[in-house]
């Protein structure tokens, strides 16, 4: 009796069960005003190398340019390209990236540009262009900035470093 027990719960536990709905799917389908080209989708810049007594000289490096392009452009979708840029924020230099923790420098962050010299702090959005049909090409500018405690202590470390920050494209 106790055999046959144990049997009539393992059918009961196998019955499947069914729920009300209780799964809600949604979203909106949009036309983008231009492709990214794929070789940008992962943009790269190299400071090369960096003298310590430079940053302490003159607190940042030059900038350093480097460009997104844009393909296939069509004007009556959206003819303002917006950037925002996302990554870990220093916390001495806000707005600026923070370096990656694997980085062996120390005392530094990289602070980003438009073309003109303007910051694109993190976090914010930027209108960047007005785009015209077909291809259209934004130039940026990186640098890198020594924290003001790190220069008042003379404590820059050198060392390799990097940071990776994500940006978002919007069309208007």
């Amino acid at each position: 009796m106790i055999k046959l027990f144990a049997l009539v719960v393992v059918l009961v536990s196998c019955v499947p069960a069914v729920a009300e709905e209780n799964m809600f799917l949604h979203g909106t389908l949009v036309q983008n005003a231009c492709t990214l080209l794929p070789e940008d989708e992962y943009v790269s810049v190299d400071f090369k190398t960096i003298a310590n007594r430079d940053l302490y000289s003159y607190t940042r490096t030059p900038s350093k340019p480097f460009s997104i392009r844009f393909i296939d452009c069509d004007t009556s979708v959206g003819n303002i390209i917006k950037i925002k840029f996302t990554g870990t924020e220093s916390k001495s230099l806000p707005g600026l990236l923070a370096l990656d923790a694997g980085s062996k420098a120390s005392g530094i962050a990289i602070g980003l540009q438009d073309a003109q010299g303007a910051a694109l702090p993190l976090r914010q959005t930027t209108v960047l262009k007005n785009i015209s049909n077909g291809n259209n090409v934004v130039t940026l500018k990186a640098y890198v900035e020594a924290e003001p405690g790190a220069i008042s202590q003379r404590n820059i470390k050198e060392g390799s470093f990097s940071a990776v920050a994500n940006f978002t494209i919007e069309y208007e």
